[in-house]
């Protein structure tokens, strides 16, 4: 079994999706030094989605996290693959084993409608599979199937690919950038699919909620010399934000906000969360040049109050968010501390992504503090979703330059 890692990346020249079909077909000893073309036809195609319609990544017909009602879309490989039009395949998940053995592997290969057996060269390959949980996957019409395992709380990919011709199984080795790594790559998606009829390996790191808002897709282009040297897509989205929609959201709800006052504080704060996810730093500067010198030193005042357990410096003594301009260093356990004042009133807000554990969520818990009998008193706590909103550009790079 190999763990998945990321290739190393540099710029080359782009080149058009109309061209693409044509350039692999006709230049197949090209095609196998780079799978450029692939990454540039995925990035023009999604561009050329979303365009005609800004909502494709939310199509609840496709799938994936792209629900009915819901803010955080598909990743960019699942909403292409998703458009008939495009040309874009994935493969299809026809076997899942949620306790891997290869009696279990062997017994469900004999009963899919285009049944084969398994060989003890694959067993071996999968060898590490043993008591994991294992998705097979196939790319209709090709010989081209693979074992996805997913090991740990971490979600990193265990993968073998294998070929079925004549009902018989023989391994097949993999991309390059598949190949063991220390630590792998965790928190993607690997799977397969085909591209214009070009099969390809893929790696999809756009289908998280995380507060990225830039995601990739590596592909890897099959053709008759091999597997291609990678490329990547990388797609670039301004953040979309919701008071009514988390993904993560807390036991016990909040009180609901509609009085009038609340929906106001509510307002201000959103106002200052979009100023900081624009650039912490400058969100600060603009905030404190605001206050009066009477409001700045009522804040200062709030800031030496402001000591919740288990918030500001971590045990080893890091320091917190506070000198970052990343909005991401911002959790709700180090929180970013910003002014709010509304009408004659000065807040103390304190900002960061919600976190479970090491998992770091694009939603917000934004909590709202005034300063009372010499003491902070939380106001508010208000919760606001963040996902990837409108669609601003996409690049592509090669690792064969």
């Amino acid at each position: 079994m190999a763990m998945v890692k990321n290739g190393r990346f540099v710029p080359v020249k782009m080149m058009c999706w109309s061209l693409v079909a044509a350039i692999v077909a006709s230049c197949p000893a090209w095609a196998a030094e780079t799978s450029l073309p692939l990454c540039q036809a995925l990035a023009d195609g999604y561009g050329a989605l979303v365009t005609r319609n800004p909502d494709a990544a939310l199509d609840p017909a496709a799938g994936g996290n792209g629900r009915a009602g819901s803010i955080y879309p598909m990743s960019p490989v699942e909403t292409l693959a998703s458009d008939p039009a495009s040309g874009f395949r994935l493969a299809r998940t026809i076997m899942t084993l949620t306790d891997y053995t290869d009696d279990a592997f062997v017994s469900a290969a004999e009963k899919l409608p285009e049944s084969f057996t398994p060989s003890p060269a694959l067993l071996q390959e999968m060898s590490d599979d043993e008591n994991q949980y294992v998705e097979i996957q196939h790319l209709p019409g090709s010989p081209y199937y693979l074992a996805l395992g997913v090991q740990g709380t971490a979600h990193c990919a265990l993968t073998t690919w294998f070929t079925v011709e004549g009902g018989k199984t023989k391994p097949l080795a993999g991309p390059k950038s598949w190949e063991p790594s220390d630590g792998g790559n965790c928190g993607i998606d690997a799977t397969f699919g085909s591209l214009d009829g070009t099969p390809v390996a893929i790696i999809d790191g756009g289908g998280g909620l995380t507060p990225d808002m830039s995601v990739s897709a590596t592909l890897s282009a099959r053709t008759p010399a091999g597997w291609a040297p990678d490329c990547t897509a990388t797609f670039d989205f301004s953040p979309r934000f919701d008071v009514e929609r988390v993904v993560n959201p807390p036991e016990t709800p909040q009180p609901a906000c509609k009085d009038e006052d609340c929906l106001k504080l509510r307002d201000a704060a959103l106002a200052l969360l979009e100023a900081f996810q624009a650039g912490p730093q400058a969100a600060q500067e603009k905030a404190l040049s605001g206050l009066t010198p009477d409001g700045r030193a009522a804040f200062d005042k709030m800031k030496l109050a402001w000591k919740p357990a288990g918030k500001g410096a971590d045990d080893a003594g890091n320091a917190t968010p506070q000198a970052s301009d990343l909005p991401a260093d911002a959790l709700d356990t180090q929180p970013f501390v910003l002014p709010l004042q509304l009408d004659d009133r000065i807040y103390l807000v304190t900002i960061g992504h919600r976190t479970i554990g090491w998992r770091v969520f694009s939603d917000y818990e934004v909590d709202v503090y005034a300063l009372k009998h010499g003491a902070l008193d939380q106001v508010r706590s208000f919760l606001v979703g963040m996902a990837r909103g409108k669609f601003v550009k996409a690049t592509v790079k090669d690792e064969a330059q």
